[in-house]
């Protein structure tokens, strides 16, 4: 299903909840998804993304996930 993008969310933040600034890298050709870009390198350490999506039909579905760069 396509993500109402002015509805949903993707954050990102240091394991210390230090939030990384980035930008939105959305492709039109493929609605069902969204994406973000940090705004610069990333330093070695753990990150977590969490992410809330509503879809067209209203359905809002939201999560978390971890990840580390070395």
């Amino acid at each position: 299903e396509a993500v109402e993008v002015k509805m949903s969310s993707l954050k990102l933040a240091t394991t210390d909840g230090t939030a990384v600034a980035v930008m939105a890298m959305n492709d039109a050709e493929d609605p069902a998804t969204l994406s973000i870009m940090p705004n610069m390198p990333l330093k070695a350490g753990t990150y977590k993304v969490t992410w809330s999506a509503v879809t067209d039909d209203g359905h809002k579905v939201q999560g978390s996930f971890s990840f580390t760069v070395q």
